[in-house]
């Protein structure tokens, strides 16, 4: 691999792990917010992307 290619493989797992977490926090104010149904699609979106 070449530097360019860690740097983007770098980038690219940085940018997932922040889609994650913000998919979280949305399942978990769905849920306080009483949409347990779409809280739950959420985080099954969320395994997807891990």
């Amino acid at each position: 691999m070449n530097t360019l290619s860690i740097f983007i493989l770098k980038e690219t797992m940085q940018t997932t792990g922040i889609i994650i977490s913000e998919y979280n926090l949305i399942a978990k104010e769905l849920y306080k917010l009483g949409h347990e149904t779409k809280a739950k699609i959420v985080s099954k979106l969320t395994q997807e992307v891990k």
